[in-house]
């Protein structure tokens, strides 16, 4: 029948060349040698993202499909893959880690098999038990001593005696003295830990020095890096990521110049986060690097998705989550496949929806009222509005 669209999920309609061999030859896409490979192997760029799909390689897939990929849909699937990612930090938040930390200096964490063993104090039995058996023990070196001639014993004696006096005349102590002196220091610091001086230690007081060293160039780093880099509060991030995916989003409804150009001024003011670099995409997708001056300066083939790629590779670095590298490059390809077959589209969005389907994820006071600029910021009738212009207006020159 003419109204059944199951072709549809077949087909990847909203690709921009048919062969393969083109999208590098006309979009700039610069292959691995491996993919070189592939793409005599594949001629048809459908052939070619099967192929992706099924073999796991999600990131060459990604970014064969960014460059193949009408410039409207593209932003499109840049979208969902943010509004994705949204998705998972609500679920699981990342920990964001204050730049002060760098370079501090962490506990080292012990394990219960490492830890010191607890003291505890001899058993009074077990005492008196030892105690006796080293009398025993004396007593035996004295039966063996009756047993040897008086002669041998004498001249023993006679001759340690000597090795002592000349050890003591050295060091001033004779080694059984020695030996009595060091059981005394080691039962006076089983009491007193202050018997040792460590604290007073030469080799304690260069570590605390060189630690010391350490912590300041620590500090002064940190704040060269403070003053190089702009700080921005926690809400003013929120509201500069929520007004760059309103932008995004308006435009991919309705792309116009005015808001070519917003997408623009709002990029540049976050290009470090996903929502930023997602609106700088959607300019360069508009096809002309002044849209609102009278000459048109055409985009560079390739830039609109070469920062795509870029997207993607960030989101899926992203800290925090429910997913990790690889099942986000998955979800990211599958999206793009659907995208590419014409499924899922922003039309569909904006009938089901009064409000952005991003507008959940950002806890901000509401918006201000419509703007030429920003048809959408409050109602839903401005929604509809781009929506309506955005189907009748022909798509900008890519």
């Amino acid at each position: 029948m003419a109204d059944n669209l199951d072709w549809l999920n077949q087909h990847y309609i909203l690709l921009l060349h048919e062969k393969s061999a083109e999208v590098v030859s006309a979009e700039g896409f610069k292959p691995s040698d491996e993919v070189k490979a592939l793409l005599e192997r594949f001629p048809y760029s459908e052939d070619l993202l099967h192929h992706f799909k099924a073999a796991g390689q999600t990131q060459d897939g990604c970014a064969f499909l960014a460059y193949n990929l009408h410039h409207r849909a593209l932003v499109w699937w840049g979208y969902r893959c943010v509004l994705s990612l949204l998705q998972e930090l609500k679920a699981q938040p990342d920990k964001p880690r204050d730049i002060a930390e760098i370079g501090l200096p962490r506990k080292p964490v012990s394990r219960p098999w490492a830890q010191p063993l607890p003291q505890k104090e001899m058993p009074t039995e077990l005492e008196a038990e030892l105690n006796a058996s080293l009398g025993e023990l004396q007593d035996a070196v004295q039966q063996v001593r009756a047993m040897v001639p008086k002669e041998i014993t004498e001249l023993f004696d006679e001759v340690l005696g000597v090795i002592h006096g000349q050890i003591k005349d050295e060091i001033g102590v004779t080694p059984d003295e020695l030996f009595a002196q060091t059981i005394e220091k080691l039962k006076d610091a089983a009491h007193d830990e202050e018997a040792f001086d460590l604290k007073n230690s030469p080799i304690v007081k260069e570590e605390a020095e060189l630690k010391a060293r350490l912590e300041k160039m620590r500090q002064e780093t940190i704040a060269t890096i403070k003053a190089a880099i702009p700080q921005k509060s926690p809400s003013q991030q929120l509201r500069e990521r929520k007004s760059a995916l309103d932008a995004t989003y308006a435009f991919i409804l309705g792309p116009q110049p005015e808001l070519a150009a917003h997408c623009l001024e709002l990029g540049n003011a976050c290009p470090d986060l996903e929502e930023g670099l997602l609106a700088l995409c959607a300019f360069w997708a508009y096809g002309n690097l002044t849209p609102l001056a009278d000459n048109v300066v055409r985009t560079p083939a390739g830039l609109a998705a070469n920062g795509l790629n870029s997207l993607l590779l960030k989101a899926a670095l992203h800290p925090g989550g429910t997913r990790k590298f690889a099942a986000r490059f998955q979800l990211y390809l599958e999206l793009g496949l659907k995208t590419a077959a014409g499924l899922e589209l922003w039309p569909h969005s904006a009938q089901d929806a009064h409000t952005a389907p991003h507008a959940p994820y950002y806890d901000l006071p509401p918006q201000p009222q419509p703007t030429a600029l920003n048809p959408t910021a409050a109602s839903p009738e401005g929604a509809g509005a781009v929506a309506k212009a955005s189907s009748a207006q022909p798509w900008a020159p890519n």
